[in-house]
């Protein structure tokens, strides 16, 4: 696989930044069908923004964020 600089977003480890870089990615491809998130938070964003542009989580995307942290047992879907 190559790299394709069309398919980086740099963030800024918040959830603004997660929901902006999904945003911009969608644009660029509507059929993004995997994101990986530098950190949870912005996976959060992420996932919030894929909702917001009609994107079913799980069924459409596949998501991985890193670091674990305690509020996303409260995320649905995991």
């Amino acid at each position: 696989m190559e790299f394709n600089e069309n398919s980086l977003y740099e963030g800024d480890f918040i959830e603004d930044s997660g929901y902006e870089g999904f945003t911009a990615l969608y644009k660029k491809n509507p059929s993004i069908t995997a994101l990986v998130c530098a950190n949870d938070e912005m996976a959060t964003g992420a996932m919030v923004s894929a909702r917001d542009h009609g994107i079913e989580l799980l069924a459409q995307l596949s998501r991985i964020g890193y670091d674990n942290m305690f509020f996303t047992r409260h995320v649905y879907p995991l």
